[in-house]
């Protein structure tokens, strides 16, 4: 490896550097110096490895060397008055590079493409805002900084140029490419990762202990992701960093290379430490054999996993010990008394193992029951794909199985969890009967005692409890429902009335609900207007989880008149929106129109009762969202009911056939306007284009056989004097150009003058209004900038140093709380945190 380092004195030093064989401290030797190199400062310089090519800026021109024998190969004279280089170097499959130089000239940038032994123009010069302090190249973008911000160009047909944001604080701005298409950019004491496109790449920055600057005394080495700060490097005056293989620091007369400690060695110190995941993210980074860091990998883990599990970061503790594949044994074993007092399986815990406080108990018992469902679900996959005449495999995994459904059950039983039938129902359960029956019978949990009888074939045990624990309730239920019956009919009794029983019935639930649907059905024939409290009753929040489906059939079943009232209850107040009932109730609605309709004896006017129910039904059309109308217009006759197909197929979308009902057959133009004004309001199909149909009805009349009804209507004429008002009253609603094409062609300019004069004029108002509201917008961007400025005034600078003014700690990267007087202390330690 060399080292080149030019001077402030125009000389060019070249140092051979070879490393040890210990590999730690390399032999440093000075191969060659070349005084007359520049008669000026070095200010940068760029190593072409491909070409044999040493780039150098010097005396404000870009000088070009051969980098075998340092001889001046040519001096760009273009490029006088340069102040920064960047150089891009690209690969093809036949080994060959590409290299590709911007350098920056004033306010101008200058783009060349090296081409037999020279650089030769690829582009015109770019003019920039302002002197570029930084240039990077990235695929094919400039990523340019200059005083205040950062930009970046595509090299494309149109060399498009964007600004990212301000640099903030930062004394000179700062760019760099990291790996994974990630570009870093400084902004105040933050790097800011972006992607390709200057969008943000994480959703995190990286945020350093004081604002990065060209004279620093600390080197910060930090983590990318998770952004973490893994050591700070005193120098004396460092003013330039160069990384490649190797970090070199420069100051004005000294330059060090940072080399990192061994691998080994900084795993162990970050292990003792209890720096587990930062010692996985540097052996991730690291190049090492991939079987040494796979053991290592698996190591740290561990030691991190059951880290978490004694600080109760249980969820975190259970995804790295479903990636360590750790026997299940093991992590029951973290919860002593759990599966008795004896462990299941010898195991050298690294902590100690505690019985855990009740709440954190509660949370582990639950991650542990996830973590085994999951382990139990992948055996019995296995289980189903295995040889079935591999027996000792067999009774391995069976044994784990009865291990984790057993452990499963006791986790269920005391975190309250409520799917303890669920496990106990399954065919394929393999809890432990006598530890099972124990646990069951200690917590009082008879029913699912019987369900694990049951489940595992044991009848006769089954039948016994299922006697004493749940027959016996079941009776109660039956015995009293049955005496409610009788005693409701007797004017003497305490229990007259039919509120004992509704009360009785709508207390009992889901759970219940044939005993509810059988003693519901008297009650229903004997009384439905009571009846039907039972399933509507708001102040008993068992009646509301009843299933409503089957509470409908059986109330068209027994008690069919009860159907509207029932639905308009679910609807209404429990904002049902399943579309099947909605679709019902229209039907029975329509039905009870139908049926008004065959008692009236007169065919032309509607009576009471008719135009009762059909108020009912429009509104219900008018204000439901959730029923079908493709599936309800086949109901609707087509010789009546015309406002209602019209209901129906705006909400289809066919707004033509809906306006042409409303104004050649109902002729009513003020429905058709509410129409309109309702439909353009809404999001439905088409809605924006509701008044140019209105229009259009006006001025080419569709033909009433295309309307699918059965009425005798002769095809209407054009009526242009009442397409003219609505043009004038609704010009801000219609398209201006389509509502000219359909105007006659013998139509004069001054019989749609006020018309158009409207037009012009709202299109002016919008313009106004548009050209304010951004005057607005503007003012108040700069009252936040501003605001923003004032905000920023007022900062605390937490160095390696800082410590707490309360517990005297050094502060580091902890939370911290600063005090409107400038006093800074650990967050933990601020005693008012408002």
């Amino acid at each position: 490896d060399y080292l080149l380092v030019g001077t402030r004195d125009g000389v060019l030093i070249l140092y051979s550097i070879v490393m040890g064989p210990d590999e730690s401290l390399p032999n440093i030797k000075l191969v060659r110096t070349l005084k007359n190199f520049s008669k000026k400062p070095v200010m940068q310089m760029v190593v072409v490895e491909s070409i044999d090519l040493l780039i150098s800026l010097t005396d404000s021109t870009i000088f070009l060397f051969d980098l075998k024998s340092f001889t001046l190969l040519s001096q760009m004279a273009k490029t006088k008055g340069a102040s920064a280089f960047a150089v891009d170097v690209q690969k093809n499959g036949r080994n060959e590079s590409r290299v590709r130089l911007c350098v920056a000239v004033k306010k101008k940038l200058q783009v060349f493409q090296w081409k037999e032994l020279n650089f030769v123009e690829l582009v015109p010069d770019l003019s920039v805002p302002d002197t570029p302090r930084a240039i990077m190249w990235y695929n094919n973008s400039l990523w340019l900084g200059f005083r205040k911000s950062y930009y970046v160009i595509k090299l494309d047909s149109n060399n498009d140029m964007f600004e990212l944001f301000e640099i903030g604080r930062s004394p000179e701005p700062m760019i760099v490419a990291l790996k994974n298409g990630i570009v870093a950019v400084q902004k105040d004491d933050m790097t800011v990762l972006l992607n390709a496109d200057g969008k943000p790449a994480k959703n995190f920055t990286i945020t350093w202990s004081d604002t990065p600057t060209n004279t620093s005394r600390y080197l910060e080495i930090r983590l990318v992701d998770p952004p973490t700060l893994v050591q700070s490097i005193e120098f004396d005056r460092a003013k330039l960093i160069a990384c490649d293989k190797y970090c070199y620091v420069a100051s004005a007369n000294s330059v060090w290379r940072v080399q990192p400690v061994r691998l080994s060695d900084q795993l162990e110190t970050l292990i003792n430490a209890k720096e587990f995941e930062l010692a996985l993210n540097l052996l991730d980074i690291n190049s090492i054999d991939e079987v040494q860091k796979v053991q290592q990998s698996h190591r740290i883990k561990s030691l991190l996993a059951f880290d978490l599990f004694a600080k109760h970061y249980f969820q975190r503790a259970f995804k790295y010990f479903a990636e360590l594949k750790l026997d299940i044994r093991i992590l029951i074993g973290l919860f002593p008394g759990l599966m008795g007092e004896e462990p299941l399986i010898n195991f050298e815990y690294p902590i100690e193992i505690t019985r855990l406080p009740a709440t954190a108990e509660q949370n582990g018992l639950t991650h542990l029951a996830d973590y085994l469902t999951i382990a139990r679900n992948n055996l019995i996959t296995q289980k189903k794909n295995s040889d079935p005449e591999d027996s000792i495999e067999g009774k391995k995994r069976d044994s784990l199985l009865q291990v984790i459904d057993t452990t499963l059950l006791k986790c269920y039983i005391k975190t309250g969890n409520g799917v303890v039938k669920s496990l106990l129902r399954l065919k394929d359960n393999h809890c432990h009967i006598d530890i099972s029956v124990k646990v069951l019978k200690e917590t009082n949990n008879l029913e699912e005692l019987v369900i694990f009888y049951e489940s595992k074939g044991l009848h006769e045990r089954g039948i016994a409890i299922f006697l004493f624990s749940y027959r016996i309730v079941r009776v109660r239920y039956t015995t009293a429902l049955e005496l409610l019956k009788n005693e409701c009919k007797r004017s003497d009794s305490p229990l007259n009335g039919f509120e004992k029983i509704i009360n009785y019935l709508q207390k009992l639930g889901e759970q219940y609900l044939k005993l509810i649907f059988k003693f519901s059905a008297w009650v229903l024939k004997e009384s439905p207007d009571s009846g039907l409290m039972i399933f509507i009753d708001d102040n008993v929040p068992e009646v509301e989880t009843l299933p409503r489906g089957r509470v409908y059939k059986h109330l068209q079943t027994f008690c069919p008149e009860l159907c509207i009232p029932y639905l308009e209850h679910i609807i209404h107040v429990w904002n049902e929106e399943g579309s099947e009932f909605h679709n019902d109730l229209i039907k029975l609605y329509l039905q009870e129109v139908e049926n008004e309709v065959s008692k009236s004896h007169n065919e032309i006017e509607e009576n009471a009762a008719i135009r009762s129910n059909r108020t009912r039904l429009v509104k219900f059309l008018k204000e439901s969202n959730s029923y079908t109308p493709q599936s309800l217009v086949t109901f609707f006759p087509t010789s009546r009911l015309f406002e209602e197909r019209a209901l129906l197929l705006g909400r289809l979308g066919r707004h033509d056939q809906a306006l042409a009902i409303y104004v050649h057959v109902v002729k009513d133009d003020k429905m058709a306007e509410e129409y309109c004004w309702r439909n353009y309001n809404s999001q439905g199909s088409g809605h924006t284009e509701v008044y140019h149909h209105f229009l259009r009805m006006y001025l080419s009349p569709p033909d009433p056989k295309g309307l699918g009804i059965k009425i005798d209507i002769a095809k209407p004429e054009p009526n242009v004097k009442r397409a003219l008002e609505i043009l004038e009253k609704y010009y801000d609603r219609i398209n201006t150009a389509e509502a000219l094409l359909l105007l006659p062609p013998t139509m004069k300019v001054n019989e749609i003058s006020s018309f158009l004069m409207n037009v012009v004029e709202d299109r002016t108002s919008r313009r106004r209004k548009g050209l304010i509201f951004k005057s607005l917008l503007y003012s108040e961007r700069l009252q936040v900038q501003e605001l923003r400025m004032q905000y920023r005034k007022h900062y605390s600078n937490i160095s390696e140093d800082k410590s707490c003014r309360v517990c005297g700690k050094r502060i580091g990267v902890s939370a911290f709380a600063r005090y409107p007087n400038g006093v800074v202390v650990h967050y933990g330690c601020c005693t008012d945190v408002k």
